[in-house]
């Protein structure tokens, strides 16, 4: 698979053949070259959705914390819950949205949208969520605050479930706030990233198939 750059000189189109690798550094190197405000949707995008990842990684261990009455190992919780989300978007948002908006992937700006958005609630809002889960429990149990079901004490499944509705209920609306708002900030920098892409780089990709 290879990538085509289109590019309008003299009222002409050329186009040469270049490898995927070779047209992303193309055109992060038109990005960087753009400076200023009109680069931020992919010089500051990235690191921003990857920031509130880290974000809400660290509210959903405040959440747990206070569900399971753990009070001490702050920062032993509160780390790994930061830096494990954040990470896994800086690695994962690229792959899946910027560098596919630069190649010709995501051909419409809808497109590029809801996949982010999907992205956002996700990877972006329940995986963090669930990741506290378990990191919490172990700390309930190390810390005897709590009988956590499967966890410290042997129970069926049902059990479980029923403990964890009881106790995430009180947070459920919270939640519901950070992943609409998760979905909304993905999306619209997905879409910065694609009209960028369209309307002010000098080269712009689509794929070719042989």
């Amino acid at each position: 698979m290879t990538t085509v750059p289109q590019q309008l000189k003299d009222s002409k189109e050329q186009r040469e053949v270049i490898s995927v690798s070779a047209a992303l550094k193309e055109q992060y190197d038109a990005i960087k070259a753009l400076g200023g405000p009109k680069a931020w949707p992919f010089v500051q995008g990235n690191p921003l959705v990857a920031f509130n990842t880290g974000l809400v990684g660290l509210v959903s261990n405040s959440f747990f914390r206070r569900m399971l009455m753990v009070r001490k190992g702050l920062v032993l919780s509160s780390l790994p819950m930061a830096v494990i989300p954040g990470i896994t978007m800086t690695l994962i948002y690229p792959i899946l949205i910027s560098n596919p908006i630069l190649v010709g992937d995501l051909k419409c700006p809808l497109c590029a949208s809801l996949r982010a958005g999907a992205l956002g609630l996700t990877l972006g809002s329940i995986y963090p969520f669930l990741l506290a889960i378990p990191l919490n429990s172990a700390l309930a149990i190390n810390y005897a605050t709590i009988e956590v079901p499967m966890f410290s004490k042997k129970s069926s499944f049902n059990e479980a479930l029923q403990f964890w509705q009881r106790k995430v209920r009180y947070f459920k609306g919270q939640f519901i706030s950070i992943a609409i708002f998760q979905m909304f900030l993905f999306a619209f920098v997905a879409d910065r990233q694609f009209r960028l892409a369209h309307t002010e780089l000098d080269v712009q990709f689509v794929k070719e198939e042989r």
